[in-house]
């Protein structure tokens, strides 16, 4: 994968279309991400937005866990 750069060892996602893919969701998604709930990319010098599939992993366990318990207290605080 062209798009897929190996640095020491980890690999680098390049560009925010690639980002996307990579996680199964549109370029418009991952932009919502980073505006709303801090999606970790780094801005390389040429411009082009990174991130490793690690920190992807990550990020989206980190929010799935956040949004299950968002549901959960939401849950608790609509019984009477």
């Amino acid at each position: 994968m062209k798009w897929l750069k190996q640095k020491e060892g980890m690999s680098l996602i390049v560009s925010l279309p690639n980002i996307a893919k990579t996680c199964g969701v549109t370029a418009k998604t991952i932009q919502s991400w980073m505006k709303k709930h801090g999606f970790p990319v780094a801005k390389l010098p040429n411009g082009q937005l990174a991130i490793t599939k690690t920190l992807i992993d990550s990020w989206l366990l980190t929010r799935y866990k956040i949004q299950k318990e968002e549901r959960r207290q939401y849950e608790q605080s609509q019984q009477y």
